[in-house]
């Protein structure tokens, strides 16, 4: 995963405006395949926290490999996800 110079700044306002401390990051199956999961989260004092651009995060262990495909980044004020391995949808009913 990599999160740009100005989505740090974005995700560091929105960790503290709304009283998280870091990123979790995880895998969702859906009806598509896999895709990566990121939530705000307040971290436990067991967790293992990996730094990404100054940036505290939690990396669920199945979504290391995945993650690297990963972008954040911003426009206009606006966090982006950048996925070279998105799944591609336009078979699925949804």
């Amino acid at each position: 995963m990599r999160i740009t110079d100005n989505a740090k700044v974005v995700l560091q306002k929105v960790l503290v405006e709304n009283n998280r401390d870091c990123l979790w990051v995880g895998l969702q199956e859906t009806c598509c395949g896999t895709s990566i999961s990121v939530a705000l989260a307040l971290a436990a004092d067991d967790d293992k926290l990996v730094e990404i651009n100054g940036i505290p995060v939690i990396m669920m262990p199945d979504a290391i490999e995945r993650a690297e495909s990963i972008e954040i980044d911003e426009q206009n004020g606006q966090l982006f996800f950048n996925d070279s391995q998105a799944a591609d949808c336009s078979s699925c009913s949804h």
